[in-house]
């Protein structure tokens, strides 16, 4: 009727032990899962990929991060695009991005996820 055994149920869920349950915090209230705000970091460097939910391939590369080759079938021709906005590559590798705060479930949720 607590956490672990919400965990224990999850592990066990699955014979090959596929269900893996992550807890943001761990028994000791330590926080082990860090969110942070992609989005909104990343639209400082790059533009948004035209059509993306058309694409089915993106091939990206560390060693150009400013192009990504797309494709929107699997035996399509590919298209390199350059996503890099103008002159702010350089800077992405000395900046990360702010973290979203983890918030705790109102006792009103909980009580509403226990009536379920």
């Amino acid at each position: 009727d607590d956490l672990n055994d919400l965990i224990n149920v999850v592990q066990q869920s699955t014979v090959d032990g596929y269900n893996q349950a992550e807890t943001v915090y761990d028994s000791s209230g330590n926080k082990k899962i860090i969110f942070y705000k992609w989005s909104k970091f990343l639209s400082q460097f790059f533009t948004p990929i035209p059509s993306i939910l058309k694409q089915h391939h993106f091939i990206l590369s560390s060693k150009n991060i400013e192009k990504v080759e797309i494709r929107t079938f699997n035996d399509s021709t590919s298209k390199e695009i350059n996503i890099a906005q103008t002159n702010s590559i350089s800077c992405i590798k000395d900046t990360f991005p702010d973290e979203i705060p983890a918030r705790e479930i109102s006792l009103e949720q909980q009580w509403t996820y226990m009536k379920k």
